[in-house]
């Protein structure tokens, strides 16, 4: 029931904070609470629901249906208010991450005994974000992209005959 918004607890965001660390040996990431509560206060329970799954490391989809609702209506909430659209971006983006560079950095630490699952896991992080991508793969895409948008604003056009 979205009429029933829970409070921000501390616990709650220090617990988000705690799950969100990435602790590198010599360094440490660790995202501000302030930006937490920032991210998560403007909405309510639903959609505050699925930006916590988010957080937690959970896909779109994972994250709509523990909130209750579809895919869809993330990506509609997310279009139709583009301040939901941008925080849903921001909590995908802490949460793959945390998810990815904690298991990327496991891995490469375990050394060379898992190897297959190594490379589905490679596969997995170059699917969800760019940034782990080859630049070769993304001039392709952004080329086949602009080939799309071109034959979309001229496809039909037709030259006129000269007399």
């Amino acid at each position: 029931d979205d009429s029933q918004t829970p409070m921000l607890l501390k616990a709650d965001i220090a617990e988000l904070q705690r799950n969100l660390a990435i602790d590198a040996g010599e360094f440490q990431v660790l995202i501000p609470a302030e930006a937490i509560r920032g991210l998560l206060s403007p909405f309510n329970s639903r959609a505050r629901h699925v930006l916590v799954s988010l957080l937690r490391g959970y896909s779109v989809g994972m994250a709509a249906a523990s909130a209750g609702i579809s895919n869809d209506s993330v990506l509609r909430w997310g279009r139709s208010e583009p301040s939901f659209g941008q925080a849903v971006q921001q909590a995908r983006d802490w949460g793959f991450r945390r998810t990815a560079e904690r298991e990327l950095q496991r891995r490469a630490m375990a050394g060379s005994d898992d190897k297959a699952s190594g490379r589905l896991l490679e596969l997995w992080v170059k699917r969800e974000d760019a940034a782990y991508r080859e630049k070769s793969q993304i001039a392709m895409e952004v080329t086949h992209k602009a080939g799309e948008s071109l034959t979309r604003l001229v496809g039909g056009y037709v030259e006129p005959e000269t007399p």
